[in-house]
């Protein structure tokens, strides 16, 4: 049917649907060579907005380093030290002209938030330049506003490396660089300026004078320690962050040996200036050290740290920039190769084609003569000299009759070729299914959480697969070894905090019972004063019962005398209990003395504790909150013994003022037996001198009853302050459970990472 209805294609000559073919070829080769072009293209242009968020992110690094060193400058300033004005304005002009620099190019790139962050920082800025300038300026707003700025300038750096598509690079010669210099130096260059401000807050006031006020002077030493727990956290983090640089940058120089000699040097460079001022930091840091550095020195040393990571930061996108160029004229070498190919290309097929249609339509149209020829009657043959297809057709046409035995044994012995073309195929997808066996091994073992199966890597499809396997297990292998030897370090500083906030409680156990037994103490003392209480009320009956004896007593002088012997010793009596009372205030101011020096105990537990748990980091969070409430508890207690101190000296006070005048009484009534024993006649003068009397004894009996309600409020000031003490008690023990939990949970991480089957850890 197909020769009743000939198609299209079949009606065209054969140089015809050469030209087609043709046609469809160039059309094949054109298109992926565009494509190529096209994303070659996109490269180039990713590449330049690279660079462009480069430039824009050495610009804001500049703003950085000057704003940190702003903020440093302005404490010092306003601390006192007047000889760093100059400097301060020198470091002002230089944030100004880092905001004019990078103004001018904010609105390159097409980011809404990236704009407001900006609008942020200038305004900011503004607010910063007005705070300083001002006449009562405060330090601590102030830095408060700078590290707010620093925030927004790391920010705003982040938003760059977004926009810029740097932390979407997939080329690891050029992807650690940008780590290194977009996010971990930014973040270290702060770190380190944190660092350089605690230490100088410490020498300040380390350096200081010794001042007489003992309350200025525990002022001083707590801010001291304040300042040391905040050192502490700034140089381990400044730590951390100095190892993920030197990681980052090294990774870098392994994949571009070019950048060894530009980059290794001020590597080191960095470390060995962070180190010298870290380990500075740390003698600070050390409660035993007592030579301290000048405080131009400890700046100096961090200056330096500080000038040499921005140096690096410099140097690396320099190199970065190198790098840039390279990859963009690597891609434009590329696109001129592929065009000179592709002329090259063009030009050989479009001759090698007119030569192949030749050497095929000649000997067809040959061919076809001589058939036309023989369909006539005519005798003749085609005597073909080619030996391609063409050839073969005519010598085959010459020879049909003859040659279709010869036909038969190279049908045969194609046949073999395709059993041996069979076998091959049969031999190699046995190999293949031996590979696929050994690699679903390997998986298998890999399942079982056994990370040190290897698959073996055949020369065949599976062997990529087999060697990707083999780096997932050695790269997860790797971070897992990572995880246990964290998690064996958790383990251990948890079971060392939880050691301390054992020495920690037993330490408040020792302190409530001692506060128990002076509560007991004051109980009994207040007993003690009620009783002379009551008995200045029995005096005072005694001395109006004594009145009344008096003056019936003036017809008997010899009753009168007896009478007035009997109060003499009744007074005799008070003042020894008043003798006796005395004491007890004092007793009571050594159990006052005994709680002041427990609070004072209880405070520096808790500025430890504090301190160890800054040491811990993230796992002594919650052991900080509690050591900063035992701190409050104990500064309560330290205000109630001063108060109660107070109290006693007024006791002890108007207890001596009440034996003098007890004494003043004796002597009287002595005067009085004197007088009634010369002459009864003067026993008018001896009953106003016991009037007198018993206006004394009322006064006894109203500052007995002062002296009672004001050991009744000692109690009650010693019962608070042993419910404080229970109080500090009860939290110590919640620290102790948290502690507790702490080591629970990294036994558990222990117990989660022994799971896996890991390759001993490289050395």
């Amino acid at each position: 049917m197909s020769a009743n209805n000939p198609n299209l294609f079949s009606q065209l000559l054969l140089w015809q649907k050469f030209v087609i073919l043709g046609m469809i070829t160039l059309v094949l080769v054109v298109v992926p060579s565009y494509l190529y072009f096209s994303n070659s293209q996109q490269a180039i242009t990713s590449y330049e907005r690279v660079r462009i968020g480069l430039n824009a992110g050495s610009k804001l690094m500049a703003l950085l380093k000057s704003t940190q060193k702003h903020r440093g400058l302005m404490a010092v300033v306003l601390f006192g030290d007047k000889s760093k004005e100059t400097d301060l304005q020198k470091e002002k002009l230089a944030v100004n002209q880092a905001i004019a620099d990078f103004d001018n190019m904010a609105n390159s790139f097409d980011d809404p938030q990236l704009s407001e962050k900006w609008q942020l920082i200038t305004n900011n800025w503004l607010n910063i330049e007005s705070g300083v300038a001002a006449i009562n300026a405060d330090r601590n707003t102030l830095w408060e506003m700078h590290s707010h700025q620093i925030d927004l300038i790391k920010s705003a750096l982040q938003s760059i490396l977004g926009d810029s598509n740097m932390t979407l690079d997939a080329y690891p010669q050029s992807y650690f660089l940008v780590q290194g210099i977009m996010i971990n130096l930014p973040e270290l260059f702060d770190q380190m300026g944190l660092a350089r401000a605690y230490g100088r807050e410490f020498l300040e006031r380390a350096l200081s004078p010794t001042v007489t006020d003992k309350s200025a002077d525990k002022q001083k030493h707590l801010e001291m320690e304040q300042y040391r727990v905040l050192l502490a956290q700034a140089v381990n983090m400044s730590r951390s962050n100095l190892k993920n640089n030197a990681d980052s940058l090294l990774l870098s120089v392994d994949k571009n040996p070019e950048l060894k000699d530009a980059l290794v040097k001020r590597i080191n460079d960095l470390i060995k200036a962070s180190e010298v001022s870290l380990k500075l930091s740390e003698q600070l840091i050390d409660a035993k050290t007592t030579s301290y550095p000048t405080i131009n020195e400890y700046r100096g040393k961090y200056n330096t740290a500080t000038d040499a990571t921005y140096e690096l930061i410099t140097e690396s996108i320099n190199a970065l920039n190198s790098l840039i160029d390279q990859q963009i004229d690597l891609v434009k070498q590329s696109q001129y190769v592929i065009i000179i190919i592709m002329l090259l290309s063009l030009l050989l097929g479009t001759s090698i084609a007119v030569y192949i249609v030749n050497s095929i339509t000649q000997p067809v149209n040959r061919l076809a003569g001589v058939m036309k020829k023989v369909a006539v009657g005519e005798s003749i043959r085609v005597n073909m000299n080619s030996y391609d297809e063409i050839g073969i057709l005519g010598r085959q046409f010459d020879n049909m009759l003859d040659e279709r035995e010869a036909i038969n044994n190279e049908r045969e012995a194609t046949n073999r070729q395709l059993e041996a073309i069979n076998n091959k195929i049969i031999k190699e997808n046995e190999n293949l299914n031996s590979s696929i066996i050994e690699l679903l091994y390997a998986v298998a073992k890999l399942a079982k959480r056994d990370l040190t199966a290897k698959a073996i890597v055949a020369e065949d499809v599976t062997g990529p697969v087999s060697d990707a396997l083999n780096l997932l297990a050695r790269e997860t292998s790797k971070v897992l070894n990572k995880v246990l030897q964290i998690a064996n370090d958790v383990s251990s500083v948890s079971e060392m905090v939880q050691n301390q906030a054992t020495l920690v409680i037993n330490v408040a156990t020792d302190e409530k019972r001692e506060v128990e037994t002076a509560s007991a103490e004051l109980v009994a003392a207040s007993k003690a004063m009620n009783d002379i209480s009551l008995l200045a009320f029995s005096c005072n009956e005694m001395a109006q019962k004594a009145i009344t004896n008096t003056v019936k007593a003036q017809s008997s002088v010899s009753g009168t005398v007896q009478g007035i012997a009997a109060i003499r010793e009744t007074i005799r009596e008070t003042e020894k209990r008043i003798k006796r009372l005395g004491e007890r205030s004092q007793e009571i101011g050594g159990v006052v003395t005994l709680i002041n020096d427990i609070s004072e105990r209880t405070h520096i537990l808790a500025i430890n504790a504090s301190m160890h748990a800054a040491s811990a980091g993230e796992a002594g969070r919650g052991f900080a909150v509690v050591a900063n409430e035992v701190q409050k508890l104990a500064e309560n207690s330290r205000a109630a013994t001063s108060k109660i101190a107070e109290l006693v000296n007024n006791i002890q006070v108007e207890t001596a003022e009440t034996v003098m005048t007890m004494n003043d009484a004796i002597s009287q009534v002595v005067y009085g037996t004197d007088l009634a024993q010369q002459a009864g006649q003067e026993m008018g003068e001896t009953r106003d001198t016991t009037a007198e009397l018993v206006k004394m004894v009322q006064r006894i009996a109203e500052s007995s009853t002062t002296q009672s309600e004001t050991s009744t409020r000692l109690v009650q000031r010693a019962q608070q302050i042993q419910n404080s003490t229970n109080q500090t008690y009860d939290q110590l023990q919640e620290q102790g459970r948290q502690t507790e939990r702490l080591v629970d949970l990294s036994n558990a991480l222990l117990t989660s990472v022994n799971v896996f089957t890991l390759p001993k850890a490289a050395a």
